[in-house]
């Protein structure tokens, strides 16, 4: 009984969809009253405020670069440079097709509000006092972005977020309803109150015995 109770707590737990780190909601699907199983998609959150690129660098110059290293990012498409730092470096080697030996090392960037997902750029990185660009171009990508979905079956009884709504790890974004759980906790937790009442009796017993 104890372990039924406990397990309904979770299942209770899960009617509840918090955000699982700060970034800003959109594409919410569910609406007020609509039924989802578990596994339903609910909504997507995003975090804007960093983005990634990761793109290779020459065999001659990655022993000279090394994850902490400050580095150029050139958006192509704005024609701007934003500075970085250089998050990864590969130590596995890429042949291209052209029988080059390449690495990948990956940058890391803040965004100053105007940079999107999926913008071209590449990466730039002095190294051994010489400026070093990778060989190729490529995109932008959001840090992190996650579809977030039901981990309970459920109807939809509150949305307390809107598109575009920016929200911080842990806050409450939607509440579902489910009757027949609700029922069955609240008639574990009668019998286990019941129980608890029994063990104490009997203990009492035993004492005075």
């Amino acid at each position: 009984t104890q372990l039924t109770a406990e397990k309904n707590f979770k299942h209770l737990n899960d009617l509840y969809i918090t955000a699982p780190f700060d970034g800003k909601v959109t594409n919410i699907i569910p609406e007020l009253g609509d039924d989802l199983t578990k596994g339903s998609s609910v909504l997507t959150i995003t975090d804007y405020s960093r983005l990634i690129i990761e793109l290779a660098f020459s065999e001659a110059v990655i022993k000279d670069i090394y994850i902490g290293q400050k580095a150029t990012v050139n958006i192509e498409d704005l024609m701007q440079s934003i500075e970085g730092t250089v998050s990864y470096v590969s130590s596995s080697p890429i042949v291209t097709s052209m029988g080059e030996v390449t690495y990948n090392v990956e940058v890391v960037l803040d965004n100053p509000g105007y940079l999107k997902d999926g913008m071209n750029a590449n990466i730039e990185i002095w190294a051994n006092g010489t400026s070093q660009m990778s060989t190729e171009s490529g995109k932008l990508e959001y840090i992190e972005s996650q579809i977030i979905s039901s981990k309970s079956s459920g109807t939809v009884e509150s949305i307390y977020v809107y598109e575009d709504q920016f929200v911080r790890s842990g806050q409450l974004l939607v509440k579902l309803k489910n009757d027949d759980l609700e029922i069955s906790s609240q008639a574990t937790n009668l019998n286990l109150d019941e129980l608890y009442h029994q063990l104490e009796s009997a203990e009492k017993q035993l004492e005075d015995y």
